[in-house]
């Protein structure tokens, strides 16, 4: 190891990841001065590859505002006007202490942009016609990501105003850039349902952010999300509540109600710009930009991101495509997909149904009794088995109707 050219080495190192450089570098005297000598070259050059230059800059602020800790809302407010009213470009020259951050939380931000990229085209089959989502329109999907992070950073789950949601958050961003990060809110509330059903939690897990969704979405077993999520064996043993995180947000912070009676189209160049904003990315393709118009013409500001009737549109990330796509398939100008859609039965929307409330109080209520006769672990209510501090085997009823006369006892 010791004999090779110095150069060898290097060049050896721009073809690994960053982490892979650190460990080299570390195991032996050779590797180290080989990298000592060109840090910044070797770093800069493997970062740039991880990450587009176009989406850097997203990458660069959730890595800042991820040092905000807990903060107040006049900090966040602070922060946005700091960093958020016009978007800095990314330096091209890097050290490994600055990169290695950027580099390990990009790795969830690609896994999260090709897995919803995959799953949104497959569910337009005149998207999916046209082949694969393109490069652009990934680094679409990546961007869209990092400001769902910059969110959960930056606002988090606290009560806000409307107006402070907008001085934090969406006023430094386009309409439709809001509007994608609504159908990347609605994705990953797919992701919790598909994978460990806490919907009524959902709100607060979500807030904890992509690397928490990420261990949360690879998770298979109720030990894995047992030691994800819980804060105690107790029999209050379950995640954090929150009703306030980004469904609010998108609601009544991403929405402006400036206009009464006029739709999109009929603004006029003052009040059209209050409703829509400017772009944080300036995005060279009008793909996103000239779908959600179109989509939202003949509809009254006040409803034009997140919308309920617009859950359709977005399961298939309709502000995420460029142009020359859209216009191929025949979507943009396509009257079947202007305005209004019916509601459609997602996992989404099965969190707050009356039958699934009405499981999850008799399921709480069950367990409290398992709890409180001193049996822990595991609830699997078919068959009931909760085993006991002792291992003493637990009486399984066999219906509804033995376990009500079971409990009847206590």
């Amino acid at each position: 190891m010791e004999e090779l050219p110095l150069e060898l080495v290097q060049r050896v190192f721009a073809h690994l990841d960053l982490a892979s450089i650190r460990n080299a570098a570390l195991s032996c005297r050779t590797f180290l001065d080989a990298f000592k000598s060109a840090e910044v070259v070797i770093t800069s050059e493997i970062l740039l590859r991880q990450i587009d230059l176009s989406v850097l800059p997203e990458a660069i602020l959730v890595q800042k505002s991820s040092k905000l800790g807990k903060h107040s809302t006049d900090q966040a407010i602070q922060f946005a006007q700091d960093h958020l009213r016009s978007r800095a470009p990314a330096p091209t020259q890097w050290r490994l202490v600055d990169a290695l951050p950027l580099e390990r939380f990009h790795r969830y931000v690609d896994w999260f942009a090709n897995l919803y990229s995959a799953e949104a085209i497959g569910t337009q089959p005149r998207l999916l016609a046209l082949g694969k989502p393109s490069h652009t329109e990934l680094l679409r999907f990546q961007r869209a990501f990092y400001r769902f992070q910059l969110y959960c950073n930056v606002v988090g789950s606290r009560a806000s105003e409307p107006q402070e949601m907008r001085d934090m958050f969406f006023s430094h961003f386009a309409a439709w850039e809001n509007e994608q990060l609504a159908c990347v809110y609605e994705y990953l509330m797919r992701v919790i349902a598909t994978h460990c059903h806490f919907s009524n939690y959902g709100q607060y897990i979500l807030s904890e952010g992509l690397e928490k969704l990420y261990h949360v979405s690879m998770a298979w077993s109720y030990e894995d999300w047992h030691a994800l999520l819980s804060r105690g064996e107790d029999k209050f043993d379950e995640p954090s509540f929150s009703d306030s995180f980004l469904y609010n947000g998108l609601q009544y912070g991403a929405n402006v109600y400036p206009i009464y009676g006029e739709t999109l189209s009929e603004l006029d160049d003052e009040d059209r710009q209050e409703v829509v904003g400017s772009p944080f990315y300036d995005d060279p393709d009008r793909g996103p930009a000239s779908i959600w118009e179109w989509v939202h013409k003949d509809r009254i500001p006040g409803a034009l991101v997140g919308e309920t009737r617009m859950r359709l549109h977005r399961q298939w990330a309709y502000t995420f495509w460029d142009f020359s796509r859209l216009e191929s398939a025949g979507l943009l100008k396509d009257p079947s997909i202007s305005g209004e859609g019916p509601v459609t039965e997602l996992a989404l929307e099965e969190y707050s149904t009356p039958s699934r409330l009405d499981k999850l109080k008799l399921s709480q209520f069950l367990r409290k009794k398992v709890w409180e006769s001193g049996g822990t672990g595991r609830w699997d209510q078919n068959p009931w088995h909760a085993p006991s501090r002792d291992s003493t085997p637990v009486y399984q009823p066999q219906s509804l109707a033995q376990a009500r006369k079971f409990l009847q006892g206590f």
